[in-house]
């Protein structure tokens, strides 16, 4: 087997540590710097596009080696078949003798006796074949385990490849009436599994480990960076000889279910551990509270985004589940950020309007002005709070925290610029269509200039009140004050 030991392509740095495990290593350089996840293996496939060597897997090596041991090792046991004679007198029974027989009793008694002896005289031939065959090949379950043990202990990531190869050849026409390597396929199948597993709590426990040790928290967490990398790993294992049927392909699907949900909780608890908006909304000021909030929210849409950007690319059907869950989460946490990181510079708008639209479950829109809360004069001082002037001031300051909260000075990267454009431009959806239900709102509940006990006038001289700023000017503002411009 060294031959084919000598064909299987060896793992570079980079591919070793696409494994949370080893994002754990001492050499590893931070936890959470944002990475340019798959690149590495497109660099990896050009290169081996243009190579002339052998570049295989361990399933695949493993593999060509039982295709062409299989047809000697049955040869062997056909002659020891023929030299045993197993099938003389077999086939038909004659010669043997039964107490049925003896005794003349029926046909049926005398045809069901018979084929419990040749059962019982086939499992003793068969007996003696399985011994003497252990004999002749008796070295090649070590030698198997070893060679397999030397592949996974290069690289741990061979272990799929090689339940591969099993499962291909155990489950093919190749192996009919091969017991005696079914048998040693099968315990080797077995050994391989107990690895896997093993693999497994190792990979989760890494994705616990950087949940209790990593304390900075921006940025994309080291485990969720390392998802699309591992993920592909994983599939070229299995590119060589997959099928839809395959016990591997079902262990890897339930391998990236576990390893997902093990993410989002740790993920969800590291960003809860810097800023939880249940956990901390009993103390501290309510700034230091929606201080909080935004920096979960922050981390959420980072890694998240990070996520669904990254994991789609690749095609794994197994995953879809995955993304979509990562997108509701994203989609999710951008909106409550947007919420809170826009109430700073417009609260007094947005609490009056909610106002507004809460008494109108149970009052009449022209009913609305009379209230003590909202009369023209009340919506005339909360109108002057922002002209144009202000609303650019504010829009400058959102860009400043969405800058400081989306940026990342000490690791810039492109998957910032990209995030960060992508809250920025939701910001300015989410103001305008604000704005446009305010405006709705005046022409649905001040549009009679009469409706008010003892009052005639309104700001705008009796017609319907308007801002003192438009959406043009919103507009303008968010493209002047873009972050990173």
């Amino acid at each position: 087997m060294s031959m084919f030991r000598n064909k299987v392509r060896k793992p570079n740095e980079e591919e070793l540590e696409a494994t949370f495990a080893a994002q754990l290593s001492p050499t590893t350089a931070k936890m959470m710097v944002p990475r340019n996840p798959l690149s590495k293996f497109e660099k990896r496939d050009k290169k081996e596009a243009n190579s002339s060597t052998d570049v295989l897997t361990a399933g695949e090596a493993l593999r060509q080696f039982l295709t062409q041991l299989i047809p000697h090792v049955q040869r062997e046991q056909n002659f020891v078949i023929d030299f045993l004679h197993v099938h003389s007198g077999l086939e038909d029974g004659d010669g043997l003798i039964t107490y049925a027989g003896y005794s003349g009793l029926e046909g049926y008694f005398k045809r069901a006796a018979v084929n419990l002896q040749q059962t019982a005289m086939l499992n003793s031939k068969l007996n003696d074949i399985l011994s003497v065959m252990d004999l002749i090949f008796g070295f090649l379950p070590g030698e198997m385990k070893e060679w397999v043990e030397a592949m996974v202990a290069a690289d741990p990531m061979q272990i799929i490849s090689v339940m591969m190869a099993l499962d291909l050849v155990i489950g093919s026409d190749i192996l009919v009436r091969s017991e005696f390597l079914n048998k040693i396929l099968e315990a080797q199948q077995k050994r391989s599994l107990n690895i896997f597993e093993l693999n497994i709590k190792e990979q989760l426990k890494a994705i616990e480990t950087t949940r209790l040790t990593v304390k900075k928290r921006k940025g994309v967490v080291s485990f969720i960076s390392t998802f699309p990398d591992f993920v592909l790993r994983v599939e070229r294992q299995m590119e060589f000889g997959e099928t839809a049927d395959c016990p591997t392909r079902k262990l890897v699907n339930q391998l990236y279910e576990q390893i997902s949900q093990s993410m989002f909780e740790a993920l969800q608890t590291m960003a809860k551990s810097e800023g939880d908006p249940v956990a901390n909304s009993g103390g501290g000021s309510q700034e230091d509270r929606d201080k909080d909030r935004l920096n979960y929210h922050t981390l959420i849409i980072e890694n998240m985004h990070h996520f669904v950007t990254t994991v789609s690319k690749i095609n794994a059907p197994a995953l879809k589940a995955s993304l979509e869950k990562a997108k509701e989460q994203y989609d999710h946490n951008l909106a409550l950020y947007i919420r809170l990181v826009l109430r700073r510079p417009l609260a007094r708008f947005i609490d009056y309007f909610q106002g507004i639209d809460e008494l109108l479950r149970t009052t009449e829109p022209t009913q609305i002005p009379q209230h003590s809360q909202y009369t023209r004069a009340s919506l005339k001082r909360v109108i002057s709070t922002q002209d144009k002037k202000d609303i650019k001031k504010s829009i400058e300051t959102l860009s400043k925290r969405v800058d400081k909260h989306f940026s990342d000075v000490a690791n810039p990267s492109a998957e910032n610029s990209v995030v960060m454009e992508t809250v920025w431009s939701a910001c300015e959806k989410e103001l305008i269509r604000l704005i446009g239900d305010w405006q709705a709102l005046l022409e649905k509940c001040y549009a009679n200039p009469q409706t008010e006990s003892g009052t005639s006038g309104s700001n705008d001289k009796g017609g319907i009140p308007k801002f003192e700023f438009g959406i043009d000017d919103v507009k303008l503002a968010f493209q002047k004050y873009r972050p990173g411009s």
